[in-house]
């Protein structure tokens, strides 16, 4: 037999329609609300060597010339006082009622070419969802003098940044018609039901190793190397499957590899890099009085790794020799991910009367 190709007039109605339910869960920490490096939400970034166990990873890295004493600091998250509930606030609305928004625009725009019949709506039924920070522990800061206290050697860990996705949705189930004007022969009923899911995580970690030094009881030096580790992982996947009738003849989908509803998403890169941070600072006035600089050559993160998207659709045209066949799509992945931490400048004036007022000035590069 020879295979007729339905081209133009394959018009694709969708008769009956189950949203099934989805779970959703986005988790994140960062010790930029918390940790060392919190200046930004602490006190606007202004920090001076002349605080009492100043950081070294949130400031000059003069610091260390001016530490008396050993000091070992951890910075964690103990409970979850970031959640859905404060992110609604932020929504101005339900959290609930904003992911199932979201979704069913998207389920809108899938299926966007069919028509509908009357009543079936396609939308999701149920959403359980949650988004908040959790519980962590985002890192740690050391320092040991040495040389009489006139130098100090610091290591820190901190986790910059990490966020985690989790979603399913499961019991999505439809009846999808399929005719074509110009061909009477062509009145296929597919019944299709699947499950999706995906898991995203995204980890941000800095180590850095600082070392400083006073060269007289006034002036204080110091040089912090760091190293970035970055991770971006994603695995998504939709299980379909479906069966059609024609002509009094059903097929299965899934029996092979010219009739595959499948679809996945995987993604696994990476990227190491080392930036370097040097400063200086000038105590006057018996350490009442500071003027310090301070700049960072921060790096380029290179992303190297494998990215594989693949996924079926049923066809433009529809082969009635066999109604079950699919298109396979593999978009194009090739290409380089990078990613610029910006380096800057700082200058400090700090006056210590009793508390430390501090001003500074930045200028990122």
């Amino acid at each position: 037999t020879v295979p007729i190709y339905i081209l133009s007039d394959t018009q694709m109605e969708i008769q009956d329609f189950k949203g099934g339910k989805l779970d959703f869960s986005l988790t994140f920490y960062t010790d930029s609300f918390y940790g060392a490096r919190g200046d930004a939400l602490r006190n606007g970034g202004t920090v001076s060597t002349l605080d009492f166990h100043q950081s070294f990873t949130s400031y000059n890295p003069a610091s260390l010339a001016y530490q008396k004493r050993p000091y070992v600091s951890m910075s964690f998250i103990p409970i979850r006082y970031i959640s859905s509930d404060l992110v609604e606030g932020f929504l101005k609305g339900n959290f609930d009622s904003k992911i199932e928004e979201a979704v069913n625009d998207m389920l809108e725009d899938a299926f966007k070419d069919m028509t509908k019949t009357a009543g079936v709506e396609t939308k999701i039924s149920d959403v359980n969802s949650y988004a908040g920070q959790n519980p962590a522990i985002m890192g740690f800061e050391g320092v040991i003098p040495f040389g009489d206290n006139q130098a100090s050697f610091g290591i820190a860990r901190e986790e910059k940044f990490t966020l985690e996705l989790k979603t399913l949705l499961n019991g999505l189930e439809t009846l999808i018609h399929v005719t074509d004007d110009s061909n009477p022969a062509i009145d296929i009923s597919m019944r299709a039901k699947g499950d999706v899911f995906l898991n995203m995580d995204i980890r941000n970690v800095v180590t850095s190793f600082g070392l400083g030094r006073k060269l007289d009881k006034f002036l204080g030096v110091g040089v912090v190397v760091e190293h970035y580790n970055s991770s971006f992982y994603v695995n998504g996947r939709g299980d379909i499957e479906g069966v059609a009738t024609l002509a009094g003849n059903t097929f299965e989908f899934n029996t092979n590899e010219n009739n595959s509803l499948q679809q996945y998403a995987n993604a696994d890169l990476s990227a190491d890099a080392w930036g370097l941070r040097f400063g200086g600072s000038y105590h006057f006035l018996g350490d009442t009085l500071e003027l310090g600089f301070d700049f960072a050559i921060e790096p380029e993160l290179i992303y190297k790794g494998d990215i594989e998207i693949v996924y079926h659709t049923l066809p433009d045209s529809i082969d009635p020799s066999d109604f079950t066949k699919t298109k396979e799509e593999r978009p194009d992945t090739k290409g380089t991910f990078k990613l610029k931490i910006p380096s800057y400048g700082r200058i400090t004036f700090s006056w210590k009367p009793g508390a430390v007022i501090n001003i500074n000035y930045i200028h990122y590069f």
